[in-house]
């Protein structure tokens, strides 16, 4: 089995290098991470005074290796969708689905052991840089220097724990897609669909439970609460409803971005969009992967900006304590961000050869580029408001629910226009991503169909 993954994975090396920059993004992240927390733990003597901040630095890396299991899905997705052919024929003759499965992520984890390599090595020297930069927001007496030196130990169980998440997420998203993909190809287990979406449907429930029963407290004070009590309780709720508004969001896609693309886009007036529209909801693994990451992304930026704000807006005076605060804050938020950027140009990446497909049909269809550039833009343009539309129901949720902690807290809120901003802002930022993106895959097909 163990040769088979590696002359596949030879075979297919190609789109496998795709997921390069969310693996390599993540072992740096992990590496530094490590090698500042062993480095903390050499040099105990700086730290006496203030205690060991070596807990703020293992919290990216809980983070980001959740959000990379709920990542790595995006990306298996988008390869079964352009493999989905050959492991079909595999199914055929007689291979199992825990077989495909682990065939898949032992491609993945080979891409990921090799990259995670080189960013474990690449993290020894972002650590120098990433611990002066929380130290100038924390302050030198919060965070005494040290001597930031390679650690070998650091370095190995990087490539471990970055390995074995690679493994164990694509294998478990491996199987429940590949259940997916060769039961629509066979078409012949309505039953087992039906029990798919009645499961997710049921998890989207105790998600939406769980989340009204953590946002009641804000509405409805319980008697045994108050004081500093109730605002420690409304302050740990307000965090957990922010990670769990990224589970939702990741729970809700495709279906909650489709309903909308279907609602607004009910009456098309022009050729481009109508095509567009088509185009967006056929291919629903990008719609999926792009959507989620984005909008999970935004959520995080714009929640962080409101938390900030008002959990911390009466140390505004004490510009010392604030920054610190904020450098703790942003120590948690930081990994779950850089994931999902590098996961967003990872997904890019292999959709690009799925798009090449679909360009080769449009030119035997006779569609000129002009009228290529017009569908792109509409397309692009799609993806851009459903991404303001749905970060923005979030953001609004969260927002509420932030002003009644302020209320609790007698805390006067100016303004969180800069959360709502950074929802204007990406979208934009992503409008033109994938315009430019998707035009370049279009002269790529078009400079191949001239050479041959």
């Amino acid at each position: 089995m163990l040769t088979l993954i590696y002359y596949q994975f030879c075979y297919t090396k190609k789109q496998w290098l795709g997921t390069i920059p969310v693996f390599l993004i993540s072992s740096i992240l992990v590496g530094t991470c490590l090698t500042i927390a062993n480095n903390i733990s050499a040099n105990p003597i700086p730290f006496q005074d203030v205690g060991t901040p070596t807990p703020i630095f293992v919290g990216p890396i809980i983070f980001g290796g959740l959000t990379l299991l709920f990542l790595i899905s995006s990306s298996i997705q988008l390869l079964l969708n352009y493999f989905k052919e050959d492991y079909q024929t595999w199914n055929n003759l007689g291979t199992n689905r825990n077989q495909l499965s682990f065939l898949i992520a032992g491609q993945i984890t080979i891409i990921s052991f090799l990259v995670s390599i080189v960013g474990s090595f690449i993290s020894f020297f972002v650590a120098r840089y990433y611990y002066s930069l929380v130290q100038s927001l924390a302050g030198k007496t919060q965070l005494p220097s040290i001597p930031i030196v390679f650690n070998f130990k650091a370095c190995c169980f990087t490539v471990l724990l970055i390995s074995l998440l690679a493994f164990c997420g694509s294998f478990i998203h491996a199987h429940k897609i590949l259940n997916q993909v060769i039961q629509s190809e066979e078409n012949n287990n309505p039953k087992g669909n039906k029990l798919l979406r009645v499961v997710k449907l049921g998890g989207v429930i105790v998600l939406f439970l769980l989340w009204i029963w953590l946002a009641s407290v804000f509405f409805y004070h319980p008697a045994s609460l108050s004081g500093d009590n109730l605002i420690f309780k409304l302050d740990d709720n307000l965090l957990i409803i922010l990670i769990l508004h990224i589970v939702i969001i990741h729970f809700l896609s495709p279906e909650l971005p489709e309903f909308i693309v279907k609602l607004l886009f009910r009456k098309t007036y022009s050729y481009s969009s109508t095509l567009a529209k088509w185009q967006v909801l056929e291919n629903r693994s990008y719609l999926k992967s792009l959507s989620s990451s984005v909008i999970m992304g935004i959520v995080l930026i714009s929640g962080f900006l409101m938390y900030s704000k008002v959990s911390y807006g009466d140390l505004a005076s004490q510009s010392q304590q604030s920054n610190e605060t904020n450098a703790v804050l942003l120590l948690f938020v930081a990994g779950p961000i850089l994931v999902i950027l590098a996961n967003i140009i990872t997904i890019t990446i292999l959709s690009s050869f799925a798009e090449k497909r679909i360009v080769q049909q449009w030119n035997v269809l006779g569609i000129s580029k002009s009228q290529r550039y017009f569908v792109r833009l509409s397309e692009a343009g799609i993806y851009s408001l459903l991404i303001v539309i749905v970060s923005s129901i979030f953001n609004f949720v969260y927002y509420v629910l932030s002003l009644q902690l302020a209320k609790v807290m007698s805390v006067k809120v100016n303004s969180s226009v800069n959360a709502f901003l950074c929802t204007l802002l990406i979208s934009i930022l992503m409008f033109i991503f994938i315009v430019i993106t998707k035009i370049s895959t279009d002269r790529t097909v078009d400079k191949g169909t001239k050479e041959i």
